[in-house]
């Protein structure tokens, strides 16, 4: 695999749809690993991201050019730790500079306050 071009392999996770197999593409090499990282455009967020401030912060960091994050907090209980809050969203503005599309579903912790961060994302398309 050392030997095969960057633009071949990149293409190969292209092709890669379901969000499990990238997961386990990335463990394969540091080479797949870093290939994914910079082609992962969107992620899913919510009641399994414990602690979610800090999963956040590293899913932004690691894929800086997401350009769709959804974060849906349906079935949340209290149980699940912490949801994000006003304070996550300037993580969002900061972190993700190509962000067109953002989905916030059932995020009880976030209000008017937090989504002026949202005025950092340039990109970000309004339905």
């Amino acid at each position: 695999m050392e030997d095969l071009p960057e633009a071949l392999l990149a293409e190969i996770v292209l092709r890669i749809t379901r969000t499990s197999d990238l997961n386990s593409l990335s463990l394969v090499s540091k080479r797949l690993y870093i290939i994914d990282s910079s082609q992962r455009s969107a992620i899913r967020f919510g009641c399994d991201s414990f602690p979610a401030r800090e999963a956040l912060a590293s899913l932004c960091s690691r894929f800086p050019n997401l350009s769709k994050v959804e974060i849906d907090y349906a079935g949340w209980t209290s149980g699940h730790g912490n949801q994000l809050d006003n304070k996550d969203l300037l993580v969002i503005s900061s972190q993700c500079p190509s962000l067109t599309e953002l989905t916030l579903s059932f995020c009880s912790d976030i209000n008017d306050s937090g989504l002026r961060y949202l005025a950092y994302c340039k990109k970000l398309i309004l339905p």
